[in-house]
C-alpha cells in the first residue's frame, strides 16, 4: 500500500450566533501552529440546530475525497 498523507484535522460545529439563527462552520488546525482556522461556513441561518448541523456535515464529507481514508493533507507545492 502507498503511503498515505496525513489525515487533515476538521472540526464541524454549531453556533446560535441569534437566537434561533443556527450557523455551521468547519475548522482545519493547522499541523505546524495548533491554531484553528475557519475553511468553510454556511451562508445562511437555520432555524433549527439539527438542519444546520446537517448541511454542515454535507460540506463536511465534500471535504474528503475518498472515504475510505478520510481527508487529507495536500502533498507539497500541490
Amino acid at each position: 500500500m502507498p503511503e498515505q498523507r496525513p489525515l487533515r484535522l476538521l472540526s464541524l460545529f454549531v453556533d446560535e450566533l441569534e437566537r434561533g439563527a443556527f450557523h455551521w462552520f468547519i475548522c482545519e488546525r493547522d499541523p505546524d501552529s495548533q491554531n484553528w482556522e475557519e475553511v468553510e461556513s454556511g451562508g445562511y441561518p437555520f432555524e433549527m440546530w439539527i438542519d444546520a448541523w446537517d448541511d454542515g456535515c454535507l460540506a463536511l464529507h465534500a471535504q474528503v475525497g475518498d472515504m475510505r481514508i478520510g481527508p487529507r493533507q495536500q502533498t507539497p507545492g500541490g
